[in-house]
């Protein structure tokens, strides 16, 4: 593994475990097991490994669904491959936290409060995420406001799934989020 990608490994754990705030750079440093030299070398500071970390482990699950494609489906097609989507990064989540999701959630909010890029991202892709469904939804409803209302459900229920998961992972196990 390449040192600045095992750098914001290091710094994902480290963020995960203690929030932005209580992480600090000596620490960030000691744990990596690199010299504060190489540390700049790849980063010029706390928040842009941070920023770093926040676009890897998290923006880039937004950025990975291929839009033009989705576009082409239909509803029900949609809904399956989101499903298949929300499993996967359910999944993903668990391995990469080490089954600590709820800390995930802390560090999302941390960031999403905090931070209004992230904030801007993560608003966007729910936004154009909601379109998408709605257009597919309005050729089969011809009351608008219950197309917007079936997508936004849809929405809510996949985040929902992953909130449970969060909060009760001895309930849902790997088979189960397959399943759904």
């Amino acid at each position: 593994m390449k040192s600045k990608e095992a750098l914001a490994q290091t710094a994902f754990t480290l963020f995960l475990n203690n929030g932005y705030k209580a992480a600090t750079l000596a620490e960030l440093v000691r744990q990596s097991g690199l010299s504060k030299g190489a540390f700049y070398h790849y980063f010029a500071s706390k928040k842009e490994v941070y920023d770093y970390v926040l676009e890897h482990y998290f923006l880039s699950y937004y950025s990975a669904l291929d839009w033009p494609n989705l576009n082409g489906l239909e509803y029900k097609e949609l809904a399956e491959l989101l499903n298949k989507k929300y499993q996967e990064f359910v999944l993903e989540i668990e391995k990469i936290t080490h089954g600590k999701i709820s800390n995930y959630f802390i560090m999302f909010f941390e960031a999403y409060n905090n931070n209004p890029n992230f904030r801007e991202k993560v608003r966007g892709f729910y936004e154009k995420l909601e379109q998408l469904l709605f257009l597919k939804l309005q050729k089969s409803h011809s009351d608008e406001a219950i197309a917007k209302a079936k997508a936004v459900d849809l929405i809510a229920h996949f985040e929902g799934m992953f909130f449970y998961h969060a909060v009760f992972p001895e309930k849902i196990s790997q088979k189960d989020l397959r399943a759904l």
